[in-house]
């Protein structure tokens, strides 16, 4: 990883003008920006943070430090939310009785063992078998399900996990880099990555709940895997894709706040509850 170094000077008179509104950093609102001799100013940690970098003050030798960020931390960015992305293994038997194993992927929510994937993932498993990164599996408990938000919550019997922190999605807006992680294809190729932009918010497609659209490819296999920002957080999970001639590049996430709702009707219900609206006549 790159450091980068910034020597910080002090100007003793400065005449501002105004606070500066409306400036936006990779995709991002920054609030304490202001507007110096007719010139925008925005502080050192506003920029770094917002282009995924870690940004730290060094009291003693005056000194700030701008780790990564941008392009420059993919890399990392990588290796930290392949820390939480497991694949998902098992197998099934349809109604016609063909059986088959059937895998996918998911993300680590607690450090005690909870695990995000797809409900149609999971939904014909007999058996469920969860890997983690370093290639150790553990059979795994299906604890919830909702089949229209295409959500399901995993429970398995481990600790000290590494958990993926889920984003704001009031931060998310087209246009920001956005990385895609799972096991496409073939269970080998288990935590590949792909990168691309944030193509639309508020989509639907034959979902209930409106969904992120990117670029970042995904294939059979990363169903249930991360989507995530520069940061390191969670966007989304990935849930379809559309594919066929003269198609590309159209693929859709579940958005972190659906994943928040979901995690929380789960642990007060046991499910989502929806509304269920029954006509009567009263003549």
């Amino acid at each position: 990883m790159k450091k980068f170094v910034f020597a910080v000077l002090f100007v003793l008179t400065l005449n501002i003008s105004a606070f500066a509104e409306n400036v936006v950093v990779n995709g991002q609102q920054v609030d304490d920006a202001v507007i110096i001799n007719d010139r925008v100013y925005v502080p050192l940690r506003s920029v770094g943070e917002t282009m995924g970098a870690e940004v730290s003050w060094n009291e003693k030798s005056r000194t700030a430090y701008v780790n990564g960020g941008s392009y420059e931390n993919i890399p990392h960015i990588v290796e930290e939310a392949s820390k939480y992305t497991v694949g998902v293994i098992g197998r099934y038997s349809d109604e016609k009785g063909t059986e088959g194993v059937a895998y996918g992927s998911g993300f680590v929510i607690s450090s005690d063992g909870d695990i995000l994937t797809n409900a149609h993932v999971v939904s014909e498993m007999k058996r469920i078998l969860v890997v983690m990164n370093d290639g150790n599996g553990y059979e795994a408990m299906l604890k919830n399900i909702d089949k229209d938000a295409d959500i399901a919550l995993l429970k398995i019997d481990k600790t000290g996990l590494k958990a993926a922190k889920l984003a704001d999605m009031s931060e998310v807006m087209p246009g920001q880099t956005v990385i895609a992680i799972g096991s496409p294809i073939s269970f080998s190729l288990r935590n590949s990555a792909t990168i691309g932009i944030v193509s639309g918010l508020n989509r639907s497609q034959s979902n209930c709940y409106r969904l992120i659209q990117s670029d970042a490819t995904l294939n059979r296999g990363n169903s249930g895997g991360p989507l995530v920002n520069l940061k390191g957080e969670v966007v989304g999970m990935g849930t379809q894709g559309i594919v066929g001639i003269g198609v590309s590049g159209l693929f859709f996430s579940v958005t972190a706040d659906t994943l928040k709702f979901a995690i929380d009707r789960f642990e007060k219900y046991g499910r989502i509850i929806r509304p269920n609206i029954r006509w009567r006549n009263i003549s």
